[in-house]
């Protein structure tokens, strides 16, 4: 017999998903427009040509609802957590700038039904679980020794690489002096010097660190926390990575909310309402830093994906891995291509849909959904007999890479892979640890 509490309760927390997931378009689109308006889009060629120049955002907005008949009622594994992030950071904005970047109306229309399409299957639980062979018998002290010989190896690789003085970065410029001295340095080092570098401090930042810090916050470990917080504003000084300071207070937050409460989206839609309101007060008491940086999570990826619509809809593909494999028509890496169109000399890095465009248009759109599907398929299945609040932390660190980078790059150079393989190797179970002890 079915528990008429537990369904009506299972009831609520889809709706209150559902109407989180209405109310986080309504900031998006809200807050899009008020940038516009503020000419803080002018930059990306989005400028304010009056108001009948935005009614669009309105009906976008409504048919960005659509793929909320799909999504995860609650985010309850790894896979939840990642198909809320791509709705809510690549979907929705990807949607409401659509017909601001891309000229042609019917390609507009064209990537408006793909991407709506593809979130739609991404949120639909088609795929069974797959079954994972026992584990290897790793002992806790063996799973720390390799950790931390990773993350001291990284550290100590990269700060005899660097030939510049680090520094507390407190404006924009300041953190784009680091990056640009950073890019220097290592841009000298051979190749393989290069590699065990620069992949290796995303890995330090996106897997090592906060495997450790997760690890400090389930048996209250204060040496780990102090360890993984200090690994972090190290990155920061030596780096200027703005990831390094919002990594670690993500996962705190999460951590937290998944300690005391059976949902997560309306904590993360009010955390954008906040952030979006805490920007414009400092905006108008002027300091733009906040809110820059506010429209460098929430708008510039899914901006720069549209960009990569627009000019691989014009120009040659690239296909299979661009000047490595596969045909190259250009000299420039694609990076730099899409970026000439808003901010010479950058690289927009786009995301898994705009880089799937470039390869094979449409059908790299899909293909790259059905691959990020089958991604999230095999991290949840390898999740099954760990707690559920530990793999999603432990996944956390992924959810800008994913909706900021191609998929082969989150793999291979983010540190992805690295992570499917920690899970693997996790001597955490769900009889030994637990968030609510």
């Amino acid at each position: 017999m079915s528990n008429p509490h537990y369904s009506q309760g299972m009831t609520n927390i889809k709706n209150l998903s559902l109407i989180s997931g209405l109310f986080y378009i309504l900031i998006v689109a809200g807050t899009f427009v008020l940038l516009v308006y503020l000419g803080e889009m002018e930059f990306y060629n989005i400028e304010f040509n009056g108001a009948k120049h935005l009614y669009p955002v309105v009906p976008l907005a409504v048919l960005s609802a659509i793929p909320l008949i799909t999504m995860p009622e609650e985010i309850k594994s790894p896979s939840d957590l990642i198909i809320w992030s791509v709705y809510m950071l690549m979907y929705v904005p990807s949607i409401v700038t659509s017909p601001y970047v891309i000229s042609s109306n019917g390609h507009t229309l064209l990537i408006i039904s793909i991407l709506t399409f593809c979130m739609i299957f991404l949120g639909g639980n088609l795929f069974p679980q797959l079954v994972v062979r026992p584990r290897p018998s790793v002992s806790g002290n063996v799973f720390w020794i390799f950790i931390l010989l990773i993350g001291f190896f990284i550290a100590f690789t990269t700060v005899l690489s660097l030939d510049y003085s680090p520094g507390i970065p407190t404006s924009t410029q300041e953190i784009y002096q680091l990056r640009t001295a950073y890019s220097a340095t290592i841009s000298e080092l051979s190749p393989i010097q290069y590699n065990i570098v620069h992949r290796g401090v995303f890995s330090l930042n996106y897997v090592v660190l906060p495997t450790i810090l997760i690890y400090s916050l389930i048996t209250k470990k204060k040496a780990y926390l102090l360890l993984s917080l200090l690994g972090w504003l190290c990155i920061f000084i030596f780096l200027g990575l703005q990831a390094a300071l919002l990594i670690p207070l993500m996962i705190i937050c999460l951590f937290l909310i998944l300690s005391y409460f059976s949902y997560v989206v309306p904590f993360v839609v009010i955390g954008v309402l906040l952030g979006a309101i805490f920007s414009l007060i400092l905006y108008m008491m002027g300091n733009s830093w906040f809110l820059h940086s506010y429209r460098r999570i929430i708008f510039v990826p899914p901006i720069a994906a549209n960009y990569y619509f627009e000019f691989f809809y014009m120009n040659d593909k690239i296909y299979l891995l661009g000047n490595t494999l596969g045909y190259y028509p250009y000299e420039q890496n694609h990076l730099y291509l899409v970026s000439e169109q808003f901010d010479p000399g950058a690289s927009a890095t786009g995301n898994p849909w705009g880089v799937g465009y470039a390869r094979f248009g449409i059908i790299g759109i899909i293909l790259f959904t059905i691959l990020l599907k089958i991604l999230l398929t095999i991290i949840d299945s390898l999740s099954q007999d760990i707690d559920s609040n530990q793999s999603i932390l432990l996944i956390a660190a992924f959810t800008f890479p994913i909706t900021n980078s191609g998929l082969l790059t989150v793999l291979t150079f983010h540190g992805m892979a690295l992570i499917i393989v920690v899970l693997y190797l996790l001597p955490w179970r769900t009889y030994e640890y637990k968030l609510s002890d």
